[in-house]
């Protein structure tokens, strides 16, 4: 699916759970260093482990799952009548363990890994394009703390993403006003 029929499918399934809280949690997968196999053994072997990763996915998710590719690294999956972030990193690290860790191609391992963000409703009030921001902050943050890992989205990730952003707005203001001199 594209990124735009998986909101579309996802806020079905949040719409029909009217104000009850939605049991839906949305992971944001990105394939750790997906450029360094591409630089180094070319797109043809990337490309092999992203449709790897995708026909995997497809295959191992339980009933009633959405998936997407949305292009290069990156895919999502939001798994419908999750409990709760227990369940659902559970499920996550299930996927992770089956997709594994290599991909045999001709007699070369291609290792690789991936960053997982996972992300909840706390309303019924949400939207599906928020629970994939808030998916895509909690993957950004397995990235930086050194991937092939699994976040769960909290609130203080969401502040600390735009903390970022306005401390970089002031920083890029201060430099055109000549506030701050580099020497």
């Amino acid at each position: 699916l594209t990124r735009d029929r998986f909101v579309e499918r996802v806020q079905a399934r949040i719409a029909e759970f009217g104000e009850n809280a939605p049991k839906i949690a949305v992971l944001f997968f990105n394939i750790d260093d997906l450029h360094r196999i591409n630089n180094s053994l070319g797109y043809d072997v990337g490309d092999a482990v992203i449709r790897h990763y995708g026909q995997t996915l497809h295959a191992i998710l339980p009933a009633g799952s959405i998936a997407g590719y949305f292009g290069g690294d990156e895919f999502m999956v939001a798994l419908p009548e999750t409990s709760g972030y227990a369940e659902a990193i559970d499920v996550t690290k299930g996927i992770r363990s089956t997709l594994g860790d290599f991909l045999l191609i001709g007699n070369r391992k291609i290792w690789f890994s991936a960053s997982i963000g996972v992300a909840m409703p706390e309303t019924w009030q949400i939207t599906a394009r928020d629970l994939v921001r808030d998916a895509q902050i909690a993957m950004q943050k397995a990235k930086e703390s050194g991937g092939a890992s699994i976040v769960r989205f909290d609130a203080n990730l969401q502040d600390d993403a735009e903390r970022a952003l306005d401390l970089e707005a002031d920083i890029r203001r201060a430099l055109e006003s000549d506030e701050i001199n580099i020497n």
